[in-house]
Formats: structure tokens, sequence, C-alpha cells
């Protein structure tokens, strides 16, 4: 069956079906915890019907009489979470809903969460979330979001007739000049790459290696992948003989029914749902190779080892994390630093950006630009230093 819109029963509660379950939920306000956050009754049955009967049933034996005002109370983080379940998990495609999800969750909920949808005014808005998340020093894009989604959810609200009007419609948006803040690209330089490397192919006195994915990780370096593709990179796209490797999957996350968990899978496009080519360096095709003859592995098996996609970054995160401490770089950040190593490394070469905005998989030319445009300068000053005029 499918999902169905949350019903507000006027002065009782609210009741929503389902989908995982294939069951009625209700729910009734019986009071707040001592942070202030709503306490809820829940009745789980098979027919809507049932579940509102037994409702009304629960506030008349418990003398939580109707009352005599007309709004009803509706926390605002029981009304997001129905609100991204049944209307944006339906118009969104699955990478894009997991966003607005982690939007939510990370830079929504911790600041509204907590309030009564009918509670929520103006100055809450600009106070306790837009003026927290700059004081958080997020950047404009996440503030951004954030403010999109709660406008989207209360402007819903309004047209639903749950609230009497949108107080996003009252609040200055956040401003991109004053927030706009440009992220410090973390590279590896070539004495890091090179303890990185003789690092994560070391080996145990047996001769296996000491991480399993080892070459995973210098391969990034010499490629480019995301993170996500690398995982999803089987060896049936890996042509030794041409040097080139096909790069059509990645790693998708999305949302169970409830937003409590999320699942990792393998979806057969990328990020930017556009396929690739990725001819491969010297070294990348070295340690390809190497890997190949190590593994002697079939045309349809992996290039990561691990038969769990849903922990292949946790594993990874943690490998990722050992290989730099025992290599003792200083802030090594995540492993998108190995994506922008590469692309360090193309640049400091000469190459030319639409080049490496393709081997990179970028949605545009001027999005790379942007991105390594610290790094381009200062080798456009280098290349001038130089020049006898």
């Amino acid at each position: 069956m499918a999902s169905k819109k949350v019903r507000h029963i006027k002065n009782i509660g609210s009741v929503y079906f389902d989908n995982t379950k294939q069951q009625w939920i209700g729910q009734v306000e019986i009071g707040k915890y001592a942070n202030g956050r709503v306490k809820y009754k829940r009745f789980v049955g098979d027919s809507q019907e049932d579940v509102i009967y037994r409702m009304k049933r629960f506030k008349e034996e418990n003398m939580v009489t109707v009352s005599s005002s007309p709004v009803e109370t509706i926390s605002f983080d029981m009304y997001m979470e129905t609100y991204l379940n049944t209307i944006k998990r339906t118009k969104l495609k699955p990478a894009s809903f997991v966003r607005d999800c982690q939007t939510y969750k990370n830079n929504i909920k911790p600041y509204l969460g907590g309030y009564d949808i009918h509670e929520i005014t103006p100055a809450i808005i600009q106070n306790n979330l837009i003026n927290s998340l700059i004081n958080d020093e997020l950047s404009y894009s996440s503030i951004h979001k954030a403010y999109v989604l709660t406008n989207e959810c209360l402007k819903y609200a309004y047209r639903q007739q749950v609230i009497e009007k949108n107080p996003c419609s009252l609040v200055d948006k956040p401003s991109k000049n004053g927030l706009q803040k440009t992220k410090e690209v973390r590279f590896l330089n070539d004495a890091e790459i090179k303890r990185f490397i003789d690092t994560a192919l070391e080996r145990h006195k047996t001769g296996s290696l000491v991480y399993t994915n080892g070459y995973a990780f210098v391969i990034l370096i010499y490629t480019g992948l995301r993170m996500g593709e690398m995982i999803a990179l089987k060896w049936n796209n890996v042509d030794l003989e041409n040097n080139y490797i096909k790069v059509n999957s990645n790693v998708g996350v999305k949302y169970n029914d409830d937003l409590s968990k999320t699942e990792s899978f393998i979806q057969d496009s990328t990020k930017t749902k556009k396929s690739r080519i990725v001819h491969l360096t010297k070294s990348a095709a070295k340690y390809f190779t190497e890997l190949k003859n190590l593994r002697n592995p079939k045309p349809n098996d992996f290039v990561v080892v691990s038969d769990i996609v849903n922990r292949n970054f946790t594993i990874l995160r943690g490998s990722y994390a050992s290989i730099c401490r025992k290599a003792d770089i200083d802030n090594p950040q995540g492993l998108h630093t190995l994506r922008h190593t590469f692309a360090s490394l193309m640049i400091r070469k000469g190459v030319d950006i639409k080049i490496i905005s393709e081997m990179l998989g970028h949605s545009s030319v001027s999005f790379t630009y942007n991105t390594y445009v610290h790094l381009i300068e200062e080798e456009k000053a280098k290349v001038i230093r130089q020049l006898d005029i």
C-alpha cells in the first residue's frame, strides 16, 4: 500500500500510515519532557478508523479533554519528519532526499525540533536557526539549505491550514556575500604522498598487506575518483591494455521510512549521472597492475575488497585515518583529500583545467576552477616569475 499523508484530527492528535510496518500510527500529545520536547502516546492499528477511535477513548478516559482552542499541538520535529517522508521522498531522487534529511537532522532539528509548530515565529527562525548556524561558522550553502527546507515545510503547513501564516516569509535570508567563505582545499604535498604510499602498501612478515585496501587509497591519488566510485568499481571496468577505466557506478545512500537509519547500495550512475572514461597515468596503471597480479581477481569482482557495502565507508575511513597517523600526516581531513591531491598533481603538471574537470567528473569546468582557484593562481604566478621578458 502506498504511503499516505498525515491526517490531523482537530484537538485529538494526528494519524499517518507507516509504509514499512503496513500499519496506521496515531499520536496524542500527553505533555512535555523536562527539556521542553513534546511527549506523545502512540496507537498502532490495521485501520485508520480503529486508531482514531482508540485515540478519542484515551482522551476521554484520561481526562485529556478536548480544548476549546482551535489550535492543535503539533511538534515541528514530527511535522518536518512527516513532511520529508510523505512529500519530499516522492518528489526527489534518492541522493537529493538523503541530503534534505541530513540537512534537517544536522542543521535544523537541533535548533527548531523542540518547538511546537505554532510556537515558531520569525524571530525564533532568525535567532535560533539562521544566527546560530552563522555563529557555528557553517558555510553559506549549508545555511541556505537549512533556510530553504524550513521555508518549504512551513509553506506546506500553511497551505494545509495547519498554521495561519508562514513565519519564514518575514525572515531575512542569509546573504551570500556576507557568508561565503572559500574553503581551503587540503591536498598532500610530495613528501606526504611518499609517506602515505609507503605506509598504505606496508606488508606483514608473511607478505600480506597490512592494509587490505591500501592499494585502493594509492589509486585514488592517481585517478581522482570519488570514494563512492572506487567502492563501486569492478575489474571489468579496468582496461589495463588500453590504460583507462570506465566510471559508471557510485555508492548511493537511502533512508528507511521512519528516517532513523540509512542504507548504502551500489547505484548504476555517478554523482553527476554521467559515465566517464578516466585515462590512467603511468603511476595509476602501475598500481592497478600490481593489485591485479596480487589478487588475480575475476572480472566481476570489486576493486575494493568488502562484501558489506553498508560498512565500506566506515571501514575505509578507519583505515585512512590509521595510515595518516602512521605516516605522520597532520590534519589529513577526509578521504576527499586524496581526490584533491590528484587535482593538485594535474594542476602542477600544467594539465588543462577542462581535462582535469572531465577526469574528476565535475558538473562544469567553472566548478573545477572555483574549487582549485588558489592552486591555479599559484601555478600561474610561478610561470610568470620564470618568464624572461
